[in-house]
C-alpha cells in the first residue's frame, strides 16, 4: 500500500504531464497556473527529499524542474503585471512599457520549448521515484515538525517585512508537506494551525505581488521618461500602489500579531501518529 508521500507523489506527476499538455492547448491563464501549482508541489517533494538524502544527489533533478518553473514564473509575474495595470488605469505605461504581446512572445516561447521540457520532467522522475518509494513515513513527519519549528521561530521574533517572502515559502511547503502525513493522524489544533498558515501565506502573497510591480517599475526607469502621459500615470501608479502596500503590510502585521496572541501551535505526537492537516492547491 502506497504512503501519503508516494500518494501525493504520483498524484504531481500525472497532473503535472496534464496541466502541459492544456497549456499547449489553450496558452491560457488557469492552464499556466495549474502548470505552476503542480511544479511548486513537485519542487517541495524534491525540497524534502534533498535535505532527507545527500543534497548533491538531486541536485540534478532540482535543476531540471526550476528551469521549468522558473520559465513559467516569467509569464505568471507578467500576467499579475498586467492585472494591476489595468486595475490602476495606466494605460500609457502598460502600452509603452508592459504590453500584451511580450505575454503572447513568453507563452509561443514556454511551448516552443515543451517537449524539451518533458523530457527533462520526465528524466527528474526517474530519479526522483526511487527515494519516494524508500522513504519512511517517520522522516515525513520529523520534517513537518523541523519545519514548523523555523515558522514559529520567526512568528515569534516578529519577522520583518525583508524575511516575509522566506516566511510565506516555509509556511508553503509546510501546508504541502501536511498532504504526506497519514490521514489518521489529524487533529482540530492542527486544522487550526493549517487555516492560520494558508491566510498569513496569502498575505504575504499579494504583499509581494505589489512589491514585485513595483521592482519591475524601477527596472524599466519609467521616471526617466519624456512622453507627459507616462509621467501621468506613473504618478497615479505610483500613489495606488503606495495604498495598496500600506494596506497590505497592515493585514500581513495584524496577522503576525494575531499568532503571539494564540496558544503555541506547537505540533505534538500523540502515540505514534503525528497530527496533520489537509492540502493546499
Amino acid at each position: 500500500m502506497d504512503t501519503p508521500l508516494q500518494k501525493y507523489y504520483h498524484q504531481r506527476v500525472q497532473n503535472i504531464f496534464n496541466s502541459l499538455h492544456n497549456f499547449e492547448l489553450s496558452g491560457s491563464e488557469p492552464s499556466l497556473h495549474d502548470v505552476r501549482v503542480e511544479l511548486k508541489k513537485l519542487r517541495a517533494v524534491i525540497r524534502f527529499l534533498r535535505q532527507v538524502y545527500h543534497r548533491q544527489t538531486l541536485k540534478r533533478a532540482a535543476r531540471q524542474v526550476n528551469h521549468i518553473f522558473q520559465t513559467a514564473g516569467e509569464i505568471r509575474t507578467y500576467q499579475i503585471l498586467q492585472e494591476w495595470l489595468k486595475r490602476w488605469e495606466v494605460p500609457a505605461i502598460e502600452q509603452q512599457f508592459f504590453s500584451e504581446g511580450r505575454v503572447h512572445y513568453l507563452t509561443e516561447n514556454f511551448n516552443q520549448k515543451s517537449t524539451d521540457f518533458k523530457a527533462d520532467i520526465k528524466e527528474a522522475i526517474d530519479q526522483l521515484t526511487p527515494y519516494v518509494q524508500g522513504t519512511n513515513s517517520i522522516l515525513c513527519e520529523q520534517y513537518l515538525l523541523s519545519l514548523q519549528a523555523e515558522i514559529e521561530s520567526l512568528l515569534h521574533r516578529h519577522a520583518p517585512a525583508t524575511e516575509w517572502h522566506e516566511l510565506r515559502k516555509l509556511m508553503k511547503q509546510w501546508l504541502y508537506a501536511n498532504n504526506w502525513i497519514e490521514d489518521a493522524a489529524k487533529s482540530e489544533k492542527l486544522l487550526s494551525t493549517y487555516a492560520f498558515y494558508n491566510k498569513l501565506q496569502e498575505a504575504i502573497g499579494q504583499w509581494h505581488d505589489i512589491m514585485m510591480v513595483q521592482e519591475m517599475f524601477e527596472r524599466k526607469q519609467l521616471h526617466l521618461s519624456d512622453d507627459v502621459e507616462v509621467q501621468k500615470d506613473l504618478s497615479i501608479g505610483k500613489e495606488k500602489m503606495h495604498q495598496q502596500l500600506k494596506q497590505k503590510q497592515k493585514w500581513v502585521i495584524e496577522l503576525i500579531e494575531q499568532s503571539m496572541n494564540a496558544p503555541s501551535t506547537n505540533l505534538h505526537h500523540q502515540g505514534n501518529h503525528i497530527t496533520n492537516g489537509n492540502g493546499v492547491h
